[in-house]
């Protein structure tokens, strides 16, 4: 936050924003699903596909079940955003969308080399993990979604409209995904 505020002209230090926002009541910690509660009955899934170089979120998909299909569109819409050359890693957990036969070929199809985690190995997969609790804290807690169609328009607005061009990623040097891609 300090360094989002310096971009932007002003000057705090740590100790106050803390304190403005334990002020605020935005202290505490949630728990990190991998799901949207839509309505009390329902759940929208959301599958991405991040570039690790820059973060930027290149390939989501979203749909009312957790299946192959679901990780496929996500992968479709990142290659067509990227077109990969041959060669890269897509680095995913061991769940059984990324696992399946029809994944698998669709990776094949894409020239893209399968990587999974190790059994138990959390760490591997952290910048992955870092954006859906960032998606949640930033987002879906906020937000009481009626439907699957406004959960879809206000997670796609924040992927494509925020956290791809505006917000910054200690990561990357404080600058937004859009922003450090345009470095190169």
């Amino acid at each position: 936050i300090s360094a989002c505020l310096r971009s932007e002209g002003r000057r705090h230090g740590r100790g106050r924003i803390a304190r403005l926002m334990r002020s605020k009541g935005l202290r505490g910690r949630q728990k990190a699903r991998y799901r949207v509660q839509t309505t009390h009955d329902h759940w929208l899934y959301l599958a991405a596909v991040m570039d690790l170089c820059s973060r930027r979120i290149v390939g989501w998909a979203m749909g009312p079940s957790i299946d192959t299909r679901l990780v496929q569109d996500a992968l479709a819409m990142a290659c067509t955003h990227r077109r990969p050359p041959e060669g890269p890693v897509f680095h995913s957990d061991r769940g059984v969308q990324y696992a399946s036969g029809d994944f698998r070929a669709s990776l094949q199809k894409a020239r893209l080399v399968p990587s999974m985690s190790r059994k138990g190995n959390c760490y591997d997969n952290a910048s992955m993990e870092a954006f859906w609790s960032t998606l949640k804290h930033e987002r879906v807690y906020r937000t009481d979604f009626l439907t699957h169609d406004e959960a879809s328009l206000q997670i796609f607005d924040y992927i494509a409209q925020f956290y791809n061009t505006r917000r910054l990623h200690s990561s990357i040097g404080y600058l937004s995904p859009a922003d450090f891609e345009a470095t190169f």
